[in-house]
């Protein structure tokens, strides 16, 4: 019960942060590579709005993907004030958030939107995730914890619109 209720909370911090950082990021901030130092800048050097990984337009959406290591950014809160115990938490927990922000090529808003990913490890095994919608983009917990490369497939229905994109990631 005990490293349930710690799973809730680091992973709820998580992504809170990740959405509140998200959410910043759709209030004005048109224009900046949110790939660049002055986005991680803006969430205090923790990583927590995630690494964009790659930007593609299919079919007239553009999809900006991100990924948020979960596990660093576990042992970087590990050391502030109540958050003793994140620790043991990072076996348990997976070791990366990924998300997906679907747009119109100009930067509108695209409104309901659907996400499912299916990760392919560099062992063969298969991950699948429904995206859950946070700050203006999707995202799903996936387990990336050996190195490798990863096969990503990423499916968008928006509205009756239906696209799909793939890609193959390498961590190191």
């Amino acid at each position: 019960m005990k490293k349930s209720m710690a799973f809730f909370m680091a992973a709820a911090l998580v992504m809170a942060f990740a959405t509140l950082t998200s959410a910043q990021d759709s209030k004005g901030m048109h224009g900046m590579d949110h790939g660049s130092s002055e986005m991680s800048d803006m969430d205090h050097g923790m990583g927590m709005n995630g690494e964009t990984i790659r930007k593609e337009e299919v079919e007239g959406l553009l999809l900006t993907y991100r990924l948020i290591n979960v596990h660093k950014n576990l042992g970087k809160l590990q050391g502030m004030e109540g958050m003793e115990g994140l620790k043991e938490m990072i076996g348990t927990v997976p070791s990366h958030h990924m998300m997906v922000d679907v747009t119109k090529p100009d930067g509108g808003i695209v409104d309901g939107v659907k996400v499912g990913f299916v990760l392919t490890t560099p062992d063969g095994a298969r991950q699948k995730a429904m995206g859950m919608a946070m700050g203006g983009g999707h995202g799903a917990d996936l387990n990336m914890k050996a190195k490798g490369a990863y096969t990503v497939k990423v499916k968008v229905k928006a509205g009756k619109k239906v696209v799909m994109d793939q890609f193959t990631l390498t961590i190191k």
